[in-house]
């Protein structure tokens, strides 16, 4: 039996032999060069397949677990490599890498073994088991450059080789797939319920691609709901909005140009009129390409008026027809920028406002044959020293008289197709760069206000909706004043911007700050569009409210090549946050915007525009005015009056002139005191305005 297993073995080494060893040195190099390599990079690589995936902690912690004694023992290889639970696919992978591992053990230990047993067996002699003779001629003779040193070189040049393959390639492959199945792994993991949502990454931003459509497909299904028709949101849900509400709320609509903003109010102002026969006023500073002929398509004939304030447009309303002294007297304090603002520009205003109260008062027996000619032939009338007190007065209401549209006593009523508590369509453009046709846009703000405020309230009336485009050429201390009182005269504002800062530098005449904060809070409904800038996107993220949100926290660690890896395991902490984060609102698509004020919380939603076909716009021209009045303000005409000199350091005044003035003798006596340095000489004129403020410049005391 000895016998047997000793040929058996004999044979073997005899094989093992003759293929590895019996050879030239040049082929013992080689053969075993390539033996040891393999053996080398096979152990290695089989060994990063069963880790694929794991972080270092991983690889350490679970290589070995607790005895029952409390001692450590390694584990075996399937609950190592299923230790921290990953998915099939990589179990399967890191399976075949045991499988092969083991393998490569298998045929270095039957290597290294056989080439050891060789050696052994020829320092003790064994000739039975190994050819001695061959052995010693090819291992052990300079003949063959002793082969045993060959093979010793081999390994030698084999483990330079592994090492520097290994550290700049292998080891580099393996980290970069290691990093890839791990936040592979790692985001596959399936999430809790109990979570609430996690903060947004905005490279992970994704936006549903919504495809254009009719609004006009809604509409019905929204009037059965007594609702109004939105939008819909990006499941392509439409977006409901109660009428009795709408008619109760001003909505602020915000976003860069080309946003979509008269998209949507578009759609609204259209159901307002077919469902509900709303009555519509919309300003367009701008001139919307689009919006005249949707109303005009949308609108009955004998409901549709169109106004074009712009300077060479022909006659077409009378913006003073139907309207009272005090009204008038109003509209001209507004218009004028009159009004009192607490600055010292009030003190010159004084005079400018009673010039503006004696000519609304020559009317009061002619109240029907106001119109801008009547005017200007009043205030010739006037007593001119009643004049120079409204110089700044006279000077706009002349730049008002020049605008074509508003030189006619006919034309649109306004006051009829308002208060007539019929549907319609009143579509108003003007100018974001002419001065006056600015002015005159608030003027006819007010006096639309004047018209819907003396509505009888006991009567069923119909609801007005006012749209202000670009509201920032529209904005008066009248419209803050319609965003906090206009609801119970059944009417609603609906305004666009595009920034914050269209509400804060509006008008010199308006407090940054307060404006800001008026139009802001009397606001109900908002659609608010993309905003690129942060401070402007950040207010609209605040106003979605906070809630709680789930920040996780891993552990990270180094592989062999310096490569993060991340920890399955998570801690989980909550952390307020905006429901929509500022970063949405920056990176919106075109025609989707935030809803905010709907029921429940604010969503995001896609607006469509109505297809119509293009018009050219008609005016309904009015007969023109003849304009009959003349200048006749004398010019003033400055004569100097010397008074006899003074002392040094000593002021006298004229007694007589000082009463000639509007009772001003305490604040220019007061003025003198203070000034020691007074010149020898005070120039006043007193004869081409005997009743001007006297003032002192540079030392003189000259009539403004």
């Amino acid at each position: 039996m000895k016998s047997f297993y000793s040929i058996k073995l004999a044979n073997f080494l005899n094989f093992f032999s003759t293929n590895f060893f019996y050879h030239s040195a040049e082929m013992l190099f080689l053969i075993w060069f390539f033996l040891f390599s393999f053996i080398f990079f096979s152990l290695k690589i089989t060994q990063n397949i069963y880790q694929l995936g794991m972080i270092s902690t991983t690889r350490d912690e679970g290589r070995f677990e607790l005895s029952v004694d409390g001692k450590k023992r390694k584990k075996f290889a399937f609950k190592y490599i299923n230790y921290d639970n990953p998915v099939s696919n990589i179990f399967f992978i890191r399976l075949f890498g045991v499988v092969l591992n083991y393998i490569s053990i298998i045929f270095c230990f039957i290597i290294l073994s056989n080439l050891l047993i060789n050696i052994v067996f020829y320092f003790l002699g064994l000739g039975k088991m190994i050819n001695l003779k061959y052995y010693k001629y090819y291992l052990f003779s300079e003949y063959n450059i002793y082969g045993i040193a060959w093979i010793f070189v081999a390994f030698v040049v084999a483990v330079t080789c592994y090492l520097i393959i290994y550290h700049k390639y292998t080891k580099q492959f393996f980290s970069e797939l290691d990093k890839k199945v791990n936040e592979s792994m790692i985001s596959n993991i399936k999430k809790s319920d109990l979570r609430s949502g996690s903060l947004l990454d905005v490279k992970d931003l994704k936006f549903n691609e919504v495809d254009i459509y009719d609004p006009s497909d809604y509409y019905q299904e929204a009037k059965q709901k007594d609702s109004l028709f939105l939008g819909i949101d990006d499941e392509s849900t439409p977006i409901f909005y109660k009428k009795s509400v709408w008619n109760e709320t001003n909505v602020q609509i915000i976003g860069k140009m080309g946003s979509g903003k008269g998209v949507l109010a578009t759609s609204v102002f259209i159901q307002c009129y077919e469902n509900y026969n709303d009555f519509n006023v919309w300003f367009d500073p701008k001139n919307d390409e689009w919006a005249y002929s949707v109303f005009k398509n949308k609108s009955k004939k004998d409901q549709f008026f169109y106004i074009d304030l712009n300077r060479d447009a022909e006659p077409q309303f009378n913006i003073f027809q139907d309207i009272t002294v005090t009204e008038l007297n109003e509209l001209f304090v507004a218009g004028f920028g009159l009004g009192r603002t607490g600055t010292n520009a009030d003190f010159y205003k004084i005079g400018d406002r009673k010039v503006c109260r004696e000519l609304a008062n020559q009317f009061e027996d002619e109240p029907d044959n106001i119109n801008i000619n009547t005017i200007m032939e009043k205030w010739n009338k006037l007593p001119n020293e009643l004049k120079q007190q409204g110089s700044s007065f006279f000077g706009q209401l002349e730049e008002l008289s020049e605008l074509k549209c508003i030189q006619t006593d006919k034309g649109i009523n306004l006051k009829d197709i308002i208060s007539g508590n019929k549907p319609g369509m009143l579509y108003i453009t003007g100018s974001l760069r002419d001065e006056n046709v600015v002015m005159l846009q608030k003027m006819l703000l007010l006096r639309i206000t004047q018209i819907i405020e003396k509505r009888d309230r006991k009567q069923d009336l119909t609801h007005i909706n006012i749209m202000l485009d670009e509201v920032r050429y529209i904005l008066s201390k009248n419209t803050l004043e319609m965003m906090g009182t206009i609801r119970d005269k059944k009417a609603n504002i609906i305004y666009t911007h595009q920034s914050l800062g269209d509400l804060v530098g509006a008008s010199q005449d308006l407090d940054p700050a307060s404006t800001k904060n008026i139009m802001l809070d009397n606001v109900g409904l908002r659609w608010i569009y993309k905003l690129d800038i942060k401070d402007s996107a950040e207010w609209a993220s605040n106003l979605t409210s906070e809630t709680l949100k789930d920040v996780e926290r891993r552990t990270l660690s180094l592989n062999d090549a310096n490569v993060e890896m991340a920890s399955k395991e998570t801690t989980i902490f909550k952390q307020k946050a905006n429901y929509i984060e500022t970063s949405v609102i920056q990176n919106l698509p075109k025609r989707c915007g935030l809803i905010i004020g709907l029921e429940g919380l604010p969503k995001l939603a896609y607006s469509s525009p109505i297809i119509v076909s293009k018009l050219d716009k008609v005016l309904q021209i009015a007969p023109r005015l003849e304009l009959t009045y003349k200048q006749t303000t004398p010019k003033n005409k400055v004569e100097k009056q010397p008074v006899k000199k003074q002392k040094k350091n000593e002021t006298t005044v004229d007694k007589e002139l000082l009463n000639q003035t509007t009772g001003l003798e305490d604040f220019l006596a007061s003025k003198l005191k203070k000034d020691k340095n007074l010149s020898d000489e005070i120039m006043i004129d007193i004869e081409s305005n005997p009743t001007a403020q006297p003032t002192i410049i540079n030392h003189e005391v000259i009539k403004d």
